[in-house]
């Protein structure tokens, strides 16, 4: 029995550079990340003029065996003293996370203006591969009543990714909290439902909110490769390119296999 593959078809104009784009845009989550593999896998605090590398809540136990407890007693704090506390460097749920999560990075440079009036202006270094839209008015998100909304302030962003993605089961798409992702930047969380992959030739869209009320213009420079968010499935990601993209005229088809490098760690990983 053939295992399912999400695909992936690179839209026009894109074409002749299919595979060589979608290894730049996505990457896998496991692996790429530069905090996680800079965080040691444990630390220590100092307490009691020692180095004390326990959880809290057993300082006051330890304290009163070293001082009150019998030899033995003193001696086990002691012990527990120089245990070693685990980072997050281990969590299950973040190894969980990154290993079914693709990072959607931003394909070409970027500079967008905020003006104190509320608009914003962004220019794209290279628009074949990036298309930035304000389908999304802040209405559809803002309640409009003073006070009560989490988004009064804030403008939506919308990155258009020339790349059409069919996954083998709905997906969330999140922000890439443990990649360099831009400070100025929000992802909004969302679903992805299968349905949505019916619509051929529908780009990949990752919206963000920006601050748009600001005392002053200010300048946001996002560089190329700058994580953009998450796209978590149930299961790892296992993608293959389209060979078969039916009858829509809006894709270009890519007929070739997809590279297994897709699934080991890019050496390409400074900006994230």
């Amino acid at each position: 029995m053939n295992k399912s593959k999400s695909t992936v078809t690179v839209l026009a104009p894109l074409k002749d550079q299919g595979k060589e784009f979608v290894d730049s845009v996505l990457i896998p989550g496991l692996g790429s990340s530069s905090w996680l593999k800079e965080l040691p896998p444990t630390i220590g605090t100092y307490l009691f003029g020692g180095k004390v590398l326990t959880p809290s809540h057993l300082y006051s136990k330890i304290k009163r065996m070293l001082k009150y407890g019998t030899p033995e007693e003193a001696q086990e704090a002691a012990e527990v003293l120089r245990a070693p506390i685990a980072t997050a460097k281990t969590c299950p749920g973040i190894k969980r996370l990154l290993s079914n999560s693709l990072v959607v990075v931003c394909p070409t440079d970027v500079h967008i203006t905020v003006f104190k009036s509320g608009d914003w202006l962004a220019n794209v270094a290279e628009g074949e591969f990036l298309t930035i839209t304000e389908d999304h008015p802040i209405y559809q998100l803002d309640t409009l009543k003073e006070g009560s909304s989490i988004f009064r302030g804030r403008g939506v962003i919308k990155f258009k990714i020339p790349i059409h993605l069919s996954a083998v089961g709905d997906y969330l798409i999140l922000p890439a909290q443990y990649h360099k992702a831009h400070e100025s930047l929000q992802t909004l969380v969302g679903l992805v439902p299968r349905e949505r992959f019916a619509r051929k030739g529908a780009p990949l869209n990752i919206i963000n909110t920006l601050n748009t009320s600001p005392d002053e213009d200010y300048d946001i420079t996002i560089k190329k490769g700058t994580p953009l968010a998450y796209l978590w499935s149930s299961t790892p990601w296992d993608i293959k390119y389209s060979t078969d993209y039916g009858s829509d005229s809006s894709a270009s088809i890519i007929s070739c296999p997809f590279s297994g490098k897709f699934l080991a760690p890019q050496k390409n990983t400074s900006n994230l």
